[in-house]
């Protein structure tokens, strides 16, 4: 029987301003807009999202029945994987597509590298159909415990999307080949998996090496995959522990974390521990072969992908995860809240080796889960949800008062230290996680799901802020489901220190705008520096204006899209939000 699934949407009207400067303190963002999937029999979630240069946004999931997304319903065998592109200038669904079988399909990754957009997940199903006309077939061809995982490719047109290929890998025995975490640089894919000795991927064997004193055959491993366009092939296999949790890649230099217990080798580096314990690692990347520079022990357990970028002259690496007790790490000492806290430790790649900078953690007495990271530039927001009745972040206090709540949170990375800015929640009677971020233009973009469990109730809630998402009438009263949601956070860029004046002040116009715009600054602002700033925080054009001037911005050859412009002028700066038409 099939049932189906609508979108249900809650909306506030919020400025679109980002303030920079010197002036004021941090406010904590207000929820801006929330939508959610709800239906009878209701299993849908939000797993990951990604977010391309035109401020586009893309989400993966799973679901079962079925499912809208705007003009475009998909169907379920069971519980299929979806994949959609929003457009958050039109606030819409532009296409939706899916890869589905008979039985359980489970979404892990997304990563987008200009039009192409890559997924991840793995499959029990004995075929899966992939879009329209690839068809994957389990290693054994019948039904399994076990699941091979999958890496496919859609090609994104606009507002449409076609799979281009999908390639499987796995054995189809008892154990199960997972994906992970995927990470994308041009053509170039990294996929973090757990894979059986004897896997196979299009039907041809593996490369698996494994390393001298190796706890199991069976493990996590770091695959790099060069998408040739129509087709994508294995460049080379390296073991990245016993559980992979994530990878990260700037330039030739790929960073993977995981956890492992016993003996694993990463290169000449040899980690050795009698418990699991988590660990960061550094590849060097050398087209169809990789080597390890280094690797790191870190006593937590990580549970999500670590973000690595260039601030300055240095590569900076953010890992996550949670920890119980008393840590103590370069130079930091933590204590948990009495249940698993949340830690966000930043590293600096000194080259041979990692330096650990400053750790923060957060929490309560109960145990909290982190579930996603997400930075843009010294900014560094993460996700999860927390149990605990009330669970600090650094001085702001979430209160919880049944089950778990979803929590987002920003940390500033002030260079030797890191502080707490702001944390938010939203949830209701039940249990409520985020699972995804991402950012478009100023606005941080949260995926997740509510009403885990209706603890007999015929339905569920959950608030953001003023905005409310409502699901009635599942099956039975003591049913368990997911209820997929989509919520956004206004200016939830907004830094410690704020100009007001100069950021009220500023007109931009016309907005939307098409191949011009205009910038007004207030009476008595001198000289400024004009930049206009794509969805990914990337500088696209950069011109100066003179004092009190009306400046014409040239946005010729721009992409249709979301952008930012920032006005820099002496020691105060203000952005404002721009469409493109």
């Amino acid at each position: 029987m099939k049932h189906f699934f609508s979108l249900t949407w809650a909306w506030m009207v919020a400025t679109g301003i980002l303030l920079l400067g010197s002036a004021a303190r941090a406010q904590v963002p207000a929820w801006q807009a929330a939508m959610g999937f709800s239906g009878n029999y209701a299993h849908t979630v939000v797993k990951d999202m990604a977010t391309d240069a035109a401020g586009n946004l893309y989400l993966l999931g799973e679901f079962d029945a079925s499912v809208t997304f705007g003009n475009t319903t998909l169907v379920a065998g069971a519980t299929d994987v979806f994949v959609a592109k929003w457009s958050p200038v039109s606030n819409g669904f532009l296409w939706a597509q899916k890869l589905g079988g008979s039985y359980v399909e489970t979404a892990a990754a997304i990563a987008v590298s200009g039009t192409s957009v890559y997924i991840s997940g793995s499959f029990n199903s004995p075929f899966v159909q992939v879009g329209n006309g690839i068809v994957l077939q389990n290693a054994q061809g019948g039904f399994q415990v076990s699941s091979d995982l999958f890496v496919a490719k859609l090609t994104d047109a606009g507002t449409n999307a076609d799979f281009v290929w999908a390639e499987r890998a796995g054995r189809g025995s008892t154990y199960s080949d997972k994906a992970y975490a995927l990470a994308v640089s041009g053509a170039s894919l990294y996929l973090s998996c757990s894979l059986s000795p004897t896997a196979t991927y299009s039907n041809a064997a593996i490369p698996i090496q494994l390393p001298p004193n190796a706890a199991s055959p069976y493990g996590s491993y770091l695959v790099k995959l060069m998408d040739s366009g129509p087709s994508c092939a294995i460049s080379w296999v390296q073991r990245a522990g016993s559980y992979g949790t994530g990878v990260a890649v700037v330039g030739r230099n790929v960073y993977a974390t995981g956890t492992y217990t016993g003996t694993e080798n990463f290169g000449a580096t040899v980690l050795s521990s009698s418990s699991s314990k988590g660990f960061v690692a550094k590849l060097v990347d050398a087209g169809l072969s990789s080597r390890y520079v280094w690797a790191q022990e870190v006593p937590v357990q990580l549970s999500v992908p670590p973000k690595a970028s260039i601030q300055g002259s240095d590569t900076v690496v953010y890992i996550a995860g949670t920890f119980a007790g008393t840590l103590s790490q370069g130079g930091s000492t933590l204590t948990s809240a009495g249940g698993d806290d949340v830690l966000v430790e930043k590293l600096l790649d000194a080259g041979t080796s990692p330096r650990f900078i400053w750790a923060q953690r957060a929490g309560g007495p109960g145990p909290e889960f982190l579930t996603a990271l997400m930075t843009r530039g010294t900014e560094v927001f993460i996700a999860g949800e927390f149990n605990s009745q009330a669970a600090d972040f650094g001085s702001a206090t979430l209160a919880n008062a049944v089950l778990g709540d979803a929590f987002v949170a920003k940390l500033t990375d002030g260079g030797n230290t890191g502080n707490f800015a702001w944390a938010q929640q939203a949830g209701g009677p039940d249990e409520d996680q985020a699972n995804a971020l991402t950012i478009s233009g100023t606005s941080l973009y949260v995926g997740g799901f509510y009403g885990h469990n209706a603890l007999a109730r015929h339905s569920s809630s959950a608030s953001f802020g003023n905005l409310m998402l409502s699901y009635t009438n599942p099956p039975s009263a003591n049913s368990l489901f997911y209820v997929g949601f989509f919520a956004s956070l206004a200016n939830a860029l907004l830094t410690s220190n704020v100009t007001r004046g100069l950021a009220e002040s500023i007109t931009l116009f016309p907005n939307p705008a098409h191949n011009r715009a205009t910038v007004q600054l207030p009476a008595g602002t001198g000289p400024a520096t004009l930049t206009v700033l794509d969805a990914l925080g990337r500088a696209v054009r950069t011109q100066a204006t003179t004092a009190n001037a009306a400046t014409e911005l040239d946005l010729t050859g721009l992409a249709p899209g979301l952008y930012a412009v920032r006005v820099q002028a002496g020691g105060a700066t203000a952005t404002q939000r721009l469409v493109v038409e």
